[in-house]
């Protein structure tokens, strides 16, 4: 309610003079407050000495005090506002109103509430990163596999397909090409079965050699013919001019 400072009025030493003073919290009224410990009297300050002040509500709601100090014909009577100063004898006593503190707004505390909803997904979207990236990673190389798989499995069919398609008159082009044929059945078929579990160097060896195979399918497309025709050797002159040499 209120807050009493009582200090002597005459400090002469650093001591007195920085000294806090005594110290008197009131929540009640009416209050007494007295030098020496009589009856009817709430708290003593020895300051006070044989004075007497007695804290009451006013018709107003403020606080008033009666002062009864010894040798005062009369007692004194007055409303006391914040930071107000009585002088008795022998000491003085400041008076200070105690208001409740202010609530907090309701925008500190959204702000404050959204300040920690923030670092609170901040650590999950880091704890939610570091659990994911290993199953992201995981699943990355999962669907490059597949990748790959499919990339083998679709340019085999097409060399298979256009080594089908592909005739020749040339006996030993012909052998070529059944042999390329048979070559590329056989992978089919081990891929039909093993191709999941196929490494992935084993993968990328696989798809340069198919790279290799269509190269070399192209040219044979390309030359009617799988061996060069001989060169007819022209030695009927050399010879003859060894001889005229001789």
């Amino acid at each position: 309610m209120f807050q009493l400072i009582i200090r002597k009025s005459n400090e002469r030493t650093l001591e007195e003079f920085f000294s806090r003073g005594q110290v008197l919290e009131v929540n009640a009224l009416p209050y007494r407050l007295a030098g020496r410990s009589i009856a009817g009297v709430d708290a003593v300050a020895s300051q006070l000495g044989s004075a007497m002040l007695e804290f009451s509500q006013g018709e107003k709601g403020d606080i008033e005090v009666t002062i009864a100090q010894p040798g005062m014909p009369s007692t004194t009577r007055r409303t006391l506002y914040h930071g107000d100063c009585l002088e008795v004898v022998g000491a003085v006593v400041y008076f200070f109103l105690q208001r409740e503190r202010p609530k907090v707004s309701w925008r500190s505390s959204a702000l404050g509430t959204l300040a920690m909803v923030g670092v609170v997904l901040a650590l999950v979207s880091e704890i939610a990163a570091f659990c994911a990236v290993p199953f992201l990673m995981s699943r990355s190389n999962r669907w490059r596999r597949q990748g790959e798989l499919q990339a083998i499995n679709y340019q085999t069919d097409a060399l298979r397909k256009r080594l089908r398609k592909m005739e020749s008159s040339d006996p030993v082009k012909a052998v070529y090409l059944d042999a390329l044929r048979a070559e590329l059945d056989e992978r089919a078929r081990f891929l039909r079965r093993h191709g999941e579990a196929m490494s992935d160097s084993a993968r990328q060896a696989m798809l340069e050699n198919l790279r290799r195979l269509e190269t070399l399918t192209g040219r044979l497309v390309d030359s009617p013919q799988f061996l060069l025709p001989p060169a007819e050797l022209q030695v009927d002159g050399p010879v003859q001019r060894i001889i005229e040499a001789q």
